[in-house]
């Protein structure tokens, strides 16, 4: 194996984050790699009130973004449905569901509404968007409301 080397004048070119250990007496900058994270953003809603099993959010962006985190409220403190991501490539074919996951709800109030569990995915096939689909109607005539995003 070869080794190239980079030259980087202190302070005035590109930051590089580098973990630096020693080998053989040297010392030894490795590039440090980590899935970017940005700060979760809920915006609006991307399903409201939804009561009927098969219905699917429109498109959220996650290109470049290693996790998606989706948020589910309910109507009252006895509802819970089904969910499930389906993921789609750059032309917006899909690549595949993930299986379907009960949301359970917490019985926590927030405002009017009702926490469901956190549903967090990892977008591990590359997928430039996503849609949630709801797999089952709400039980108890509920109704679900549900946020989505990718960091």
């Amino acid at each position: 194996m070869s080794i190239g080397y980079v030259g980087v004048t202190e302070g005035t070119d590109k930051k590089i984050g580098t973990l630096q250990k020693t080998e053989d007496g040297n010392a030894v900058h490795i590039e440090r790699v980590a899935i970017d994270r940005d700060l979760a953003s809920l915006g609006s809603a991307i399903l409201t009130e939804v009561t009927s099993a098969g219905t699917e959010s429109s498109a959220v962006d996650c290109k470049g973004k290693g996790t998606i985190v989706v948020k589910v409220t309910y109507n009252a403190n006895d509802v819970e449905a089904d969910f499930s991501i389906c993921f789609l490539d750059a032309s917006d074919n899909v690549i595949g569901y993930t299986d379907a996951v009960t949301i359970q709800n917490r019985g926590i109030q927030d405002g009017s509404r009702y926490l469901g569990q956190m549903f967090v995915v990892e977008n591990s096939v590359g997928a430039s968007k996503f849609k949630v689909r709801m797999d089952s109607a709400p039980t108890n005539s509920g109704n679900a409301t549900v946020y989505a995003f990718a960091v």
